[in-house]
């Protein structure tokens, strides 16, 4: 007997899971799974595991495939990871079967890369380093005002509340705040915040300028309540330079890097942050 995965795609069941099945064809799916709009995490919707077919190694190995790349991809920007009853979140197990389910976060996200820090992280740390960059000395920053938003996890899913996101850029005209620069008296260019109890941080700054050999990006350190840390770099979408930037190029997962931007007054990029 046939039955069809995801794909479309005939696959081998045995006749006794075929007649408890429901027809699992691609467009009858939505029956059985519901991809979440906002995050895309996959979680059981309908019957009970005696209802779930069994499928064969190579159906098992798409479907965790495609379970690891949304999570991914897209639980790093939203972190929403719901248990609602008997809907289960799916885990990417080597051996996953449809009817494995449990309650809880991802089993594991992949972690933000790493990059360099850079030779203008701040000797000192300035007395004025809150989270709204814009104000500096009385002062207000040239420049296009956004904000850069985010969530702070772990690599289990966890949020991960009282950790510290440092953040630093250079101005309009690609100069950084630092010993021997000359930059605009408003312009702070460092900033400090600590994550909320659901793992929230939000910075509002400047637009940052570009300077020969880089794209447009914002640096970024991280340090959670337990120690463990990160320094990495935010790009921004859309950017002419990102093809060109070596850095961002020799990144383990480049798009991990790009932070994805929200309309609104001013706008808002979205850049959560996943420590291994």
């Amino acid at each position: 007997m046939v039955g069809r995965s995801w794909s479309g795609r005939y696959i081998p069941t045995t006749a006794k899971d075929r007649e408890k099945s429901l027809p699992l064809e691609t467009e009858g799916i939505s029956e059985w799974f519901a991809l979440c709009s906002s995050s895309r995490h996959v979680f059981l919707r309908r019957g009970s595991q005696s209802r779930v077919l069994r499928l064969c190694d190579d159906s098992v190995a798409t479907l965790d495939a495609t379970v690891k790349r949304s999570v991914n991809s897209e639980a790093r920007m939203n972190g929403n990871f719901p248990n609602r009853g008997r809907r289960r979140l799916l885990l990417g197990a080597p051996a996953l079967l449809l009817g494995a389910t449990v309650s809880g976060p991802v089993s594991a996200l992949s972690s933000t890369p790493p990059q360099s820090e850079g030779p203008f992280y701040p000797r000192s740390i300035p007395s004025d380093s809150d989270a709204d960059l814009t104000v500096f000395n009385g002062e207000r920053a040239p420049g296009e005002v956004i904000e850069m938003v985010g969530r702070l996890f772990d690599a289990k899913g966890q949020v991960l509340s009282g950790g510290n996101i440092e953040i630093w850029h250079c101005d309009v005209n690609g100069v950084y705040a630092h010993v021997g620069q000359s930059t605009p008296p408003g312009f702070q260019g460092y900033g400090a915040v600590r994550t909320d109890g659901s793992g929230n941080y939000r910075f509002r700054t400047t637009r940052p300028g570009i300077y020969p050999g880089r794209t447009r990006h914002i640096h970024v350190k991280v340090r959670s309540a337990d120690g463990a840390d990160l320094t990495t770099q935010m790009y921004f979408p859309g950017e002419p330079g990102n093809e060109r930037d070596g850095l961002l190029r020799r990144a383990r997962d480049p798009g991990a890097l790009i932070a994805r931007k929200e309309a609104g007054s001013p706008p808002r990029y979205v850049f959560d942050i996943v420590l291994a």
